[in-house]
């Protein structure tokens, strides 16, 4: 219960960047530190957005990659620890600043196809730069930041994910193209309704169930197993999911209508 107001308040990237994954960290809700993230942003970006013109939010927002580059460079040469280059909001500023991108540029102030090409251009860049990180550390070493954060090579990484999916992204709300007719299919589109309790209730199901797992069939490595654990977790996510969304979140987003 120590680290509850961190909760509370969305702080509790700051506890995973001080502890690392330590065991008095509740291991149910690590992977809570993104959405602690996003929600730092959320508090002020609104403030930014009537603040300043087109013209000031887009030099913030390259300063904002090359903020994320230099915290990353200082966690990783100066503090030497793996956690810092993602837990803080600094670390993901390309990220959110990628997003901010997108809504600034994809509205009819410039001619689509130029956008387009544009997209395309970092797509491929981004996609080939993502690949050659990959094959020169390896896709393993991407499971724990204490393997990939131990390689100054992997501080670009995030850019090249933000820039990556940020262009993808940009490609498919032009529309006229196959990335686009997919994603706009009715399951997709329901599952993107459903995706934040997809991401927050995955993580405590997924432990859970490998704990019991692991205490009703001791020592067990069957195949037949893993698959039928792996689909019980599969459908147990998506009921919650299902669930909060119907249960819980779409009564909290109906308040919007007292605040608008």
């Amino acid at each position: 219960m120590a680290h509850l107001p961190y909760y509370l308040f969305y702080g509790q990237n700051y506890v995973l960047s001080r502890q690392g994954w330590g065991a008095d960290f509740p291991s149910l809700f690590d992977h809570t530190w993104s959405l602690a993230v996003e929600e730092q942003f959320y508090l002020f970006w609104p403030l930014v957005v009537v603040t300043l013109t087109r013209r000031h939010l887009i030099r913030l927002l390259a300063a904002l990659f090359v903020i994320a580059l230099l915290t990353r460079a200082f966690s990783f040469f100066v503090l030497k620890n793996p956690v810092l280059l993602y837990t803080p909001l600094p670390s993901q500023f390309d990220g959110l600043a990628a997003g901010a991108f997108i809504a600034l540029f994809t509205r009819p102030v410039e001619p689509l196809t130029s956008i387009r090409k544009k997209a395309r251009l970092v797509f491929l860049c981004s996609g080939l730069g993502l690949m050659l990180l990959v094959w020169r550390s390896g896709l393993n070493s991407y499971w724990t930041p204490s393997a990939w954060g131990t390689n100054p090579e992997n501080l670009i990484l995030f850019t090249l994910l933000a820039l990556f999916f940020g262009s993808l992204l940009v490609l498919a709300v032009l529309g006229g193209n196959t990335l686009s007719n997919t994603l706009r299919s009715a399951g997709l589109r329901h599952i993107g309704e459903i995706s934040y309790g997809l991401y927050l209730y995955h993580y405590p199901i997924f432990l859970l169930m490998d704990t019991w797992t692991s205490r009703l069939f001791p020592g067990s490595q069957s195949f037949v197993l893993g698959m039928i654990v792996a689909l019980a977790k599969l459908l147990l996510t998506y009921a919650m999911a299902l669930a909060s969304w119907n249960l819980l979140e779409t009564r909290v987003k109906s308040l919007k209508r007292y605040f608008l």
